[in-house]
């Protein structure tokens, strides 16, 4: 969609270290490679902590872009890059296309 960027989010400007730290500490993923038949196997936490996260959202309206949170941003960007550069690239080496 035209809004959100998504054909070139992974090529637009990122956000601060500093509030991609937060993003991480509040919304941890971690990506475990690819299972038997070539699916990522990713883990996002459960039981985000309601204050934490509330606070990285209303951060996330001061970094906004075209009236988009900068947290739906980063999750949408963390999603891009495993969808677009980590799953073909593991997938093209085991072999899972």
């Amino acid at each position: 969609t035209p809004r959100l960027g998504l054909n070139s989010i992974l090529e637009s400007p990122s956000f601060s270290e500093e509030y991609w730290a937060s993003f991480m500490d509040i919304v941890p993923q971690t990506y475990h490679g690819l299972g038997r038949r070539g699916q990522p196997i990713m883990l996002i936490r459960s039981g985000v902590d309601a204050a934490s996260f509330n606070k990285l959202l209303s951060t996330g309206w001061e970094h906004a872009v075209e009236g988009v949170n900068a947290a739906v941003l980063c999750f949408l960007r963390c999603e891009e890059c495993l969808f677009r550069r980590t799953v073909p690239r593991e997938s093209k080496q085991t072999g899972h296309l």
